[in-house]
């Protein structure tokens, strides 16, 4: 299995990109600050964006728990990357 969610199904609203942007965010490698300045440089608005976050969200940074529990309250779609299998 090489993409799921990081939140249950039933608790994601696709719907919600529609009113919004769809943001993609890739190799975020466990670095929660740099994250969190990129969403708010993008103007990031939860509940109204939809973010997807593509691929190595942990392993090299500092934070890589802060980062998956940071997706999860963002209630963000994630496809699992190659460092993520470690």
């Amino acid at each position: 299995l090489h993409a799921e969610r990081i939140i249950p199904e039933q608790n994601l609203d696709t719907n919600k990109a529609r009113s919004g942007r769809v943001i993609v965010v890739g190799d975020v490698h466990g670095c929660i600050a740099e994250l969190r300045l990129l969403l708010r440089k993008v103007e990031y608005t939860p509940g109204e964006d939809f973010l997807v976050l593509v691929g190595d969200l942990v392993n090299k940074g500092p934070a890589s728990v802060e980062v998956v529990r940071e997706a999860q309250s963002l209630n963000a779609l994630a496809v699992r990357g190659n460092h993520d299998e470690a």
